[in-house]
Formats: structure tokens, sequence, C-alpha cells
């Protein structure tokens, strides 16, 4: 049975349902099912409780029984308790409760909510989650699995949303936190996890706030497994690799949930936005652009002169190829609703001896997101030889961020390599108060693939230096590491600008005269930029990711550096150029000198 692209199938009871009540033309999300949990009991006939031990891949300590789920007050109760259970030549400490939908609610598509409250247990893992319902033949996670909520007992105030699909672990997962506002709790009030589940995308909430989006692009070339029935599974797990340490659990505590609900995906809406690049170097290929997708829908796209669609055409989400003309890429969305359109306006760039990104005086072929406080177009400060603008950039650092980030999108890139290679070269005017010898990191990345953790989709890193006080001077950005040799390097279309990475500082940077430019024998040369040999440090780290042996190539071999593990512990201080990292657990390490902050992988 499908009514508007969501698929569900009913057993039981369920089968009242009416379904066919609903107008033609939708513009909001249409209730489709749901269990309010204001009947006596669990309704068996949505729900299997499921029952037994195990650790389920994950060390979990908890042992799922049958009497530990509970409806009452219109709501229904996850009970965590500390008793002693003992199945086979296994014994169990803990109990508590899973339900899931298999069988009986399967689906496809829509906004699938819940509202839940969290058990104060330190160890508790509780989880809103849904699993491919083709699990029993093609086995996890190639059936897909898209976690809606996951929250720890440890860390109460984030809580995250998860797809994983083909691969093995780490490398076959995406997950993104979200902190709830100063002041909330996830173990005293109630909050509603939600996906917007379409074809080939889903976008995560918390309180009707967006936080995420995984689309099929974000993990290609990896297949994506979300484009057929799923089912719902509610649970909470103690312990293991997500919980962590338990706390015992003097008298039951609760995982509550007031409802959870499936609403079919509508059928329009009174407008559409087109999101994709809107800078670009000329003849660039493959570039990704898409709006909402609605059912019964038809689109129609229109492209500059010399563009093709290479593929989506008709769809919602098309790739581009582009020659070497700008103009607007148009998309017109048609059904027995309405006649929506949008368009973006396509700066073609040629790949000529020098590109000014940004110079805050007309040109800007830039967008800007940040962590910190951004305020474009000032007036300069400080107008002198090196830098005689009129207008320049403010950026305020973060000073509760280690690694606070400006983001600069819709930027025109030629692929990594030709960076890595110095072939291209980023240069920035600096005017700040930050001491001599602080560190700017340039990252080159993949917007499509850099929505898990660090490293994954972060392909190259560039290292500048402060070299005056309160004076303007030009910032070389010197090539200082690939991050991760795993993200393709024609699939980097945005910078990560990191000012002073590692500290928690406040410094204001001004900058202007954003900049590439080309190493080739009918060009100028390539400035070497100004160096304080006492202030910059030569550093780099290979191989990264590592398994064994770290090797670190310094200047000065006597210089000592400490590694510290992914919380800021002291993990290890050694000097010279090489040392054992063998016995540290496998995570995200930084590796700190006197001047100089790098990030590594143990595997």
């Amino acid at each position: 049975m499908m009514i508007n692209n969501l698929k569900l199938s009913l057993v039981g009871c369920l089968c009242m349902l009416s379904i066919t009540s609903y107008a033609q033309c939708h513009k909001d999300y249409q209730l489709f099912w749901s269990d309010e949990f204001d009947l006596s009991a669990i309704n068996t006939d949505t729900w299997v409780l499921k029952q037994g031990g195990g650790g389920f891949g994950n060390q979990e300590v908890q042992y799922y029984q049958l009497q530990n789920a509970s409806v009452s007050d219109g709501l229904l109760h996850i009970k965590l308790a500390k008793e002693t259970v003992v199945d086979g030549s296994t014994t169990y400490d803990y109990t508590s409760a899973k339900l899931e939908t298999a069988s009986k609610v399967n689906f496809q598509y829509g906004r699938v909510e819940a509202r839940i409250k969290m058990p104060d247990v330190v160890g508790s893992w509780p989880a809103f989650w849904m699993m491919g319902a083709n699990i029993g033949t093609v086995g996890w996670p190639v059936c897909g699995e898209i976690d809606i909520m996951e929250w720890v007992g440890r860390g109460p105030e984030v809580a995250s949303g998860s797809i994983f699909f083909e691969g093995t672990w780490p490398n076959n997962h995406l997950s993104t936190s979200y902190s709830i506002p100063q002041g909330q709790s996830f173990i005293t009030d109630f909050h509603t996890f939600a996906v917007e589940w379409e074809p080939n995308e889903i976008r995560y909430y918390c309180d009707g706030n967006h936080y995420a989006t995984y689309k099929n692009t974000t993990i290609a070339p990896k297949n994506w497994y979300f484009n057929h029935e799923f089912f719902i599974i509610l649970n909470c797990a103690i312990g293991g690799s997500g919980g962590g340490p338990v706390i015992d659990i003097v008298e039951p505590k609760y995982m509550e949930i007031d409802y959870v609900r499936v609403y079919e995906l509508p059928s329009t809406a009174e407008s559409i936005t087109l999101s994709g690049a809107t800078s670009l170097m000329t003849n660039k290929q493959n570039v990704l652009y898409s709006t909402a997708f609605f059912p019964n829908t038809t689109y129609d796209w229109t492209l500059p002169n010399g563009a093709t669609i290479a593929d989506g055409a008709g769809t919602n989400t098309i790739h581009v190829n582009f020659g070497a003309e700008s103009g607007d890429v148009t998309v017109t969305a048609t059904n027995s609703c309405a006649l929506l359109t949008d368009a973006l306006s396509v700066s073609l760039l040629v790949d000529n001896c020098t590109i000014v990104y940004d110079d805050a005086d007309g040109i800007k072929n830039v967008a800007y997101a940040s962590t910190g406080t951004l305020t474009e177009n000032v007036v300069n400060p400080l107008e002198d030889a090196v830098n005689a603008s009129a207008h320049v950039v403010k950026y305020e650092r973060n000073s509760n961020e280690a690694y606070d980030v400006l983001a600069v999108h819709d930027i025109a890139l030629e692929t990594a390599t030709l960076y890595e290679n110095s072939s291209r070269v980023f240069f920035m005017d600096i005017l700040t108060s930050a001491p001599i010898g602080t560190s700017i990191t340039l990252q080159l990345e993949s917007s499509a693939l850099n929505a898990g953790p660090y490293p994954q989709g972060r392909r190259s890193a560039y290292v500048g230096t402060v070299s005056k006080q309160n004076e303007w001077h030009t910032v070389r950005f010197s090539f200082n590491q690939i991050i991760n040799a795993a993200t393709a390097p024609d699939q980097v279309d945005y910078i990560a600008l990191l000012f002073d990475p590692s500290h928690k500082t406040g410094d204001v940077y001004y900058f202007d005269n954003f900049k590439r430019l080309k190493a080739d024998a009918a060009c100028d040369p390539i400035p070497t930029g100004i160096q304080d040999s006492e202030t910059e440090q030569v550093i780099a780290i290979y191989p990264n990711p590592v398994n064994n042996v770290l090797t670190i190539h310094q200047r000065d071999e006597s210089q000592f550096f400490t590694i510290y593990n992914y919380v800021g512990e002291e993990v290890v201080k050694s000097n010279g150029n090489r040392v054992d990292v063998s016995q540290l657990p496998s995570g995200m390490y930084f590796l700190k000198t006197e001047r100089k902050t790098l990030k590594f992988v143990k595997q």
C-alpha cells in the first residue's frame, strides 16, 4: 500500500485506520500513524517486545525483559533496574526493555518523531531509531540504520543523530551531535526528536531545530541503503561502548515516551529553495544542485550556456558539468497543486595567475559561516603601505572553542593536488594583536564527506604564521599535511580557517585580500611571504593515520612535544623524531609543540 510515497504495512486492529481521507494537495506533513500510549497496556498489534541479552555487539550489560515496559498516564515507561537475571550460563546485573515495530509497522519515507524524557542514570544509553525491514535477508549494516536519537547518561546535555551504511567501523557511519540550550535538561524535560526522510535525503531535528542533513551524495561513492521500508525501535541500553561505566541504580529509573508519530510526505509547498555552489572554476564537473522532493512532481532545469546535466534530469537533484560561461541555474517544480521556481546565479572564474576571493571593496567570491563573530566590510582600522584598502573583514575568535572555525563556502577551488604540490598557494593580509608566532590553519574540505568525526572529509592542511603584531602583513599558507587521503582531491569544495587552533583565545583578526596565486612560467613568481626564523616552526607528522610509530619532522629535534588525547589528557611527552604510539587506544590525538598543534588519528 502506498500513499504519497509513504508505504505502511499494518496488521491486526491497525487495519481500521483510514488512509484514504486526505485531500489531494497537502501543504504540510499529514499524520499517518501514531501510538499515543493512551491505552491501558502496550499495543501488541503495533509493538514487538524483545527479550534477551548478549551485549548486542556493544558490550552492553543489560538484559531485556517484557515486564520492564509498561504504559500508564499516557506514557510508555521503559524501566532500568539493578536486578539479577540468569540466562543460560550468563548472569546479568541490570534489566531494561526494547520494543520494535518489525513486521507490524514497516514504512517508507515521511516524518518520524517521538517525545522523550531520559532516565537519570549514568551509564544509560536510550535510543529512538529505525532499522531496514530487509535486515533478515541482507543483514546489517547493508539494510541501513537510521538513529533518530541517541543519548548517554554520562553526557546529559548532548544527543546525536546517525546513519549506518556499508563498510566497517568507523567508516560505515555518520553522526552529528545536538546540544540543547543552557538551562534545559534531557532528564527533567521532554524533548521532541524527529527525522524528515525523503528519497536520498534525511534531515534531523530536536525540538524543531534542524541540526543535520545526510544525502546520498554525502556518503558517495558508497551506496545509499535508505530508499526502502524501515521499522521503529525504542530501547534503553546500559553500559557498553556507548553508555560507558555504570553508576549503580539504587532504585528503578525510567525512560519515558509520550508518543511516536509517523507523517506522510507533503505533496507540495508554498515555495522551494535551490541549493548549490555559486562560485566555481570554469569547466568544473559533477557539481550538485538540489531542491526539496515532492511526490507526483516534475522538475525542469535550465543551465548557463555550455553546461549540461550529468545525471538526475527530471528529478529534484542533479549534477552539472559546467563550461566557460556564467549564468543562472534554475529549477521549476510542477504538480497538480502548484508551479514553483527558484534560481541561483553562478559565477565561473578563470584559472588566471591570481584569483581574489574577497577584497572587501567589491570583489567577493565566497560566503562565510563561523563559530566566532564575523563582521564583513568594516572600515580598515590601520591603512598603510601593505594594505591600503578602505574596507576589510573583521573576525573575533570564539574564546569558548579550542577549535574555532571560520568556514568559507561558495569558493572556487581546483583539485587539492595543485595546492599540495604548491602549484597554487593561498595568501591573506592579516592585522591582529595575537602574539607573533600564532598559527592560522587553512583546511581544504569536502562538504559531502565531513559530516562525520574528524578527520573524515578533511583533505589537506596549510599553515600560516602571524609574523607581526598590530601591523598589516601578508601571510602565506604553506602545505602542512594530508589529513585524510580517503577524501579525493577533486572533492574539496570549501575551506575551514582555524585561527590559533587548540587554544581558547578571543583575539580579533582583521583580514583582507584573500587570494590564490598560481605558479606558472607566464605568471610572476609566487612570493615566499614574510618569515621570522625565530618564531616560525616547521613541523610535520606522518603517517596519519598511524598504527605503531609516528614520525615527527621538525627543525629542532631536541624540542619537546606533548601528545594529548581527545579529552585533553596528556598521554605522551618526548622529543626526537619518532615515538611509539602502538599502545595508545584508537582515536584522535593532538601533538603539541611550543608553537604548533597537529591532529593525528591512531588506528
